[in-house]
């Protein structure tokens, strides 16, 4: 989340995240958890028109693997808590800071799901005023978006949040999450900007849903950045 187009800058880190901690031992994975019943409509990447509903996909020979085993990721359970699908979800993280938890954009959005200070804050992270917003605390105590837990569960909230009001269509949904939700109207269309951005995670998606191997790959990154 930019609204304004970036490049994430890595920095080096002075952080001490506090994230909760699973009591189980973490297997290893040979699948996800598919969704139940989703709220949210998904297309295959290709297609066209971006601005108009989309409707569900037809499962794929990985999700029907996922079916079978289930493993205790704590990315997982908080997909599920939102009711986003886990493939969703590891492709915006892909898009917006490919698993750096301390990236900053040139617009100051920051952390694995790059929020925006003002939009952090009204999740309720704790993040300081910053007079360049571009050179912000990476002390996940002092600014709770580089707290990897807390910025992923912010930004499937604010995701989430934009899925409904664009009426589960998932494209456009993408594209505000990426230019702001005040430059996309509702009946769309989206901008160039905003129709890459959707087109890139989309795409990611897609490779996530044909090949768990990949999709494995990135949820261990993941996990790894919660423990």
């Amino acid at each position: 989340m930019s609204f304004g187009g970036k490049e994430p800058i890595s920095q080096k880190p002075e952080i001490s995240t506090q994230t909760p901690k699973s009591n189980t031992t973490v297997p290893s994975v040979t699948a996800q958890t598919p969704i139940s019943q989703p709220v949210i409509q998904t297309q295959k990447p290709n297609l066209p028109p971006t601005h108009t509903p989309q409707t569900p996909a037809a499962k794929s020979e990985t999700e029907t693997q996922q079916k079978q085993t289930v493993p205790e990721y704590q990315s997982i359970q908080i997909a599920e808590k939102h009711n986003i699908e886990v493939a969703l979800m590891l492709a915006i993280i892909y898009a917006e800071s490919n698993f750096n938890p301390i990236a900053v954009s040139k617009n100051g959005a920051g952390g694995l799901m790059q929020m925006m200070p003002g939009t952090a804050r009204e999740l309720g992270l704790k993040v300081p005023q910053y007079q360049d917003k571009r050179k912000p605390n990476l002390n996940s105590n002092i600014d709770e978006r580089f707290n990897p837990y807390k910025n992923l569960n912010a930004g499937l909230i604010y995701f989430k949040g934009l899925v409904e009001k664009y009426k589960g269509n998932l494209t456009l949904a993408l594209g505000a999450y990426n230019v702001g939700p005040g430059k996309v109207k509702v009946a769309g269309p989206l901008s160039s900007r905003g129709e890459k951005y959707a087109d890139r995670v989309l795409s990611r998606y897609q490779l996530y849903r044909d090949n768990i191997g990949q999709l494995e790959t990135d949820l261990k990154r993941l996990e790894a950045l919660l423990n």
